[in-house]
This record gives structure tokens, sequence and C-alpha cells, in this order.
């Protein structure tokens, strides 16, 4: 199944696969979690990019990109290119929220930053990416997240203080959403054993 990356046409075979979660216990893309966050601005036409095929997009791209590269081949039965795909598919997890959503669609103030958000939402899910990522010290997970959610160049700077009270606002919603994306990407990159290098 075609998406739309731009203006080109890319056949997402983890799109087609993410389909596949639709009916089972992740949910991960049923309509109304699709249709709840929106990723990108509406276009002419009024029609929004959802967040999760935002994410989805860029994941296609970096594959593809670490796909053609030469990586050693001891990384690649480790699982390393799909470790760093999955983190990358989780770049925007911090538009799933309310402040981000109005900002879109009603052109109020956000708040907190999408990527402060995304360490946000990857922080209160970090016992699960532990398990899904098998670093090989938990004292790795941190600076995965970090660069996950700095990707604007930006990390974000929030003291821990400032995460609970952003935590706080975070409506129960844009939670287990928040929960159900990063379950539901890691059935797209399964990670089947620790990565050294992490």
């Amino acid at each position: 199944m075609p998406f739309i990356f731009g203006n080109n046409c890319f056949n997402c075979r983890k799109q087609i696969s993410l389909q596949q979660y639709a009916d089972e216990e992740s949910k991960v893309v049923t309509d109304d979690l699709i249709a709840r966050w929106p990723g990108k601005s509406a276009n002419d036409e009024g029609i929004e990019h959802p967040a999760l095929y935002h994410m989805l997009d860029v994941a296609a791209v970096a594959e593809e990109i670490l796909r053609s590269i030469k990586i050693d081949q001891a990384y690649r039965q480790k699982g390393l290119i799909d470790a760093l795909v999955y983190l990358t598919a989780l770049h925007d997890l911090g538009k799933l929220n309310d402040g981000f959503r109005s900002m879109l669609r009603e052109g109020v103030f956000q708040g907190r930053r999408h990527w402060e958000i995304t360490e946000i939402h990857l922080g209160n899910n970090a016992n699960i990416l532990e398990e899904i990522l098998k670093p090989e010290r938990d004292e790795r997970l941190w600076p995965l997240i970090s660069a996950t959610a700095g990707h604007h160049g930006r990390p974000s700077k929030l003291t821990n203080v400032e995460m609970k009270r952003a935590e706080h606002r975070l409506n129960e919603q844009a939670r287990e959403d928040a929960l159900e994306t990063i379950k539901g990407f890691s059935k797209l990159w399964p990670i089947g054993c620790p990565i050294s290098i992490f």
C-alpha cells in the first residue's frame, strides 16, 4: 500500500505490517488513534497528516538509508538496524498531546514543545523500552531517549521537577496512546537479543 512522503510515493512494508495489528491487542492503528493526533498541519485541501503516519514516513526513510550502508554483519544479526529505526519511529511521540494538537488545529500556544513531550512519554515508559531494546546496561537507556527526543537539535533540558509538572498536564488518552504506539511499533522492528553497543 503506497503512502505519501512529501511529493513522493513510497511502498512502505512497515505501514502495511502495522495495519495487521489493528485487530490485535495493541490496537495502535485504530482509526480513532490515527485521527486523534495530527502530525503536520492540514494541506490546502484541509487534510492533516497523522502523527503516526509521519513517524512511519521518517522511519521508512531511515530504514532505507541504514540498510543501504555498510554495517558489520554481526551488528545486523543483533538487530542494530531495527533498534535504530525503531527509535527513529518514536522521534515525534510527543505530538501525541493536546497542546500540539491545539496548536495545529486552533493556532494556540502549545506549552511544552513536542520533543520535550517525546522525552516525557519515553521516560514514562522506560521500563517497556528496556524490555524492547534490551540495553546491555541500564544507564544506556536515557541517552537513547534524549537522542530520540532531541531530533530538532534541541535536546530537552527539563529538570525532573519540570518533567513531572508537564507529565501531570498530559491527559490519560495521550499517555495510553503513547504506550500503545511504543508497543505497536516494537512489533514492526523486533529486537531479538541485547544490543551490545547499547
